[in-house]
C-alpha cells in the first residue's frame, strides 16, 4: 500500500507533468511514514537480549521520520526549486543527516546482531545445564531404584536359602536333605549374581569372571563336608548378559553339585577345573574333575538325575 501510494504520483510528477517540489514532498512523506513504521516494529517487537539496540534505532528513525516531516514543510513552504541538487540549508541538512544515520543503522544493526547472538548462545546454554541437570538427577533415581530392586530381590532369596536350611535341619530322609541343600545351591547361584548386579555399575551386562570365580568357589565350599579340594578358574574376561549368566550359573551350579556328591566320595582331597575361552562369537565352558569318573554303563541321554538333564 505504501509503495502504490508513492509510485503513482511520483510517476506523475516525474512523467505527466514534471514537478521537483511534488517529487520531494512526496519523497520525504513515503521516508517519513517508512521511518515511522519501523520504529513501531522496533518499539513493538523488542528481543530481551537486543533491548538497548533496538531502542536506539527505533529513537534514531523516530527522529529520521520527524527531519523528513519538517523537510515536508519546508518544501511546500519554499519557492519551486530546479533540482534535487539545488544548494540549499534543507538539503545539505538532509545529506548531512543521511549519512550520520546511515552509520549509525549500520554499528546499532551490528549491536543488535551480536548481542542477540549473545543473548541467545547465553540462553541455550542454561538451557542445556538445566537439560543436563534434569537428566543427571532421572538417572541417579533409576540407578537407586535399580540398585534397591536388586537388594530387595537379593533378600528374599537369602531369606528362601535360610528357609530351606531350616526345613533340611528338620528332615531326615538324607534324598529329601540332598534335594533341599540343591534347591538351595540353585537359589545362592541366583542371589550371588544379583549381589554382583547390585554393586556393579552396569545393570545390562557384566564381566563373566567377576561372577563365574566367586560363584564357583562358593558353590565348592559350601559342598566340601571336610574335603580338600582344590579348584582352579580360568575364565576370560569378557562381558555377557545377565539373562545368560543366570543360564550359565544354574549349569555350573548343577555340574559342581554332581561332582561334590559324587567325584570324590572314595577320595578325601580332589582338584576341579573350571575354564571358560570366548573365541570371537563363540565360547566354551569346560568342568573337569579327577575323581572317580561317570560308573560303567553310564548313559548321559537316559539318566534319571535332575541336574544332569
Amino acid at each position: 500500500a505504501v509503495f502504490l501510494f508513492f509510485i503513482v504520483p511520483f510517476t506523475w510528477s516525474t512523467l505527466v507533468q514534471p514537478d521537483i517540489r511534488m517529487r520531494i514532498i512526496i519523497f520525504s512523506i513515503i521516508w517519513a511514514v517508512i521511518s515511522f513504521m519501523i520504529f513501531h516494529t522496533l518499539l513493538k517487537h523488542r528481543n530481551p537480549f537486543t533491548r538497548i539496540p533496538s531502542t536506539g534505532l527505533a529513537i534514531l528513525f523516530l527522529s529520521l521520520c520527524a527531519f523528513f516531516i519538517i523537510r515536508t514543510a519546508v518544501t511546500a513552504l519554499n519557492p519551486p526549486i530546479a533540482s534535487f541538487f539545488t544548494p540549499a540549508a534543507i538539503q545539505v541538512a538532509l545529506f548531512i543527516i543521511l549519512l550520520i544515520s546511515c552509520n549509525l543503522i549500520t554499528f546499532l544493526l551490528i549491536m543488535m546482531v551480536s548481542q542477540r547472538m549473545y543473548g541467545e548462545m547465553k540462553e541455550a546454554t542454561h538451557q542445556a545445564q538445566l537439560n543436563r541437570e534434569t537428566a543427571e538427577k532421572a538417572h541417579t533415581e533409576k540407578e537407586i531404584l535399580l540398585k534397591e530392586v536388586h537388594h530387595r530381590i537379593k533378600n528374599n532369596m537369602s531369606t528362601i536359602i535360610a528357609l530351606l536350611s531350616l526345613q533340611s535341619d528338620t528332615v531326615s530322609d538324607p534324598s529329601a536333605v540332598r534335594a533341599l541343600d540343591d534347591a538351595a545351591n540353585r537359589v545362592m547361584s541366583m542371589m550371588l549374581l544379583y549381589d554382583k548386579l547390585y554393586r556393579s555399575e552396569s545393570y545390562m551386562e557384566m564381566s563373566a569372571a567377576d561372577y563365574i570365580v566367586p560363584l564357583s568357589r562358593e558353590i565348592v565350599n559350601g559342598l566340601s563336608r571336610g574335603k580338600r579340594v582344590t579348584m582352579d578358574c580360568a575364565v576370560d574376561d569378557f562381558i555377557i548378559q545377565p539373562q545368560t549368566l543366570f543360564t550359565t550359573g544354574i549349569i555350573i551350579n548343577e555340574l559342581l553339585t554332581n561332582i561334590m556328591k559324587y567325584a570324590f566320595r572314595e577320595k578325601d582331597d580332589g582338584r576341579i577345573d573350571i575354564t571358560i575361552s570366548k573365541t570371537d562369537s563363540r565360547v566354551i565352558l569346560t568342568v573337569e574333575d579327577n575323581g572317580t569318573g561317570f560308573p560303567r554303563g553310564f548313559d548321559i541321554n537316559n539318566t534319571p538325575g535332575f541336574g544332569l538333564q
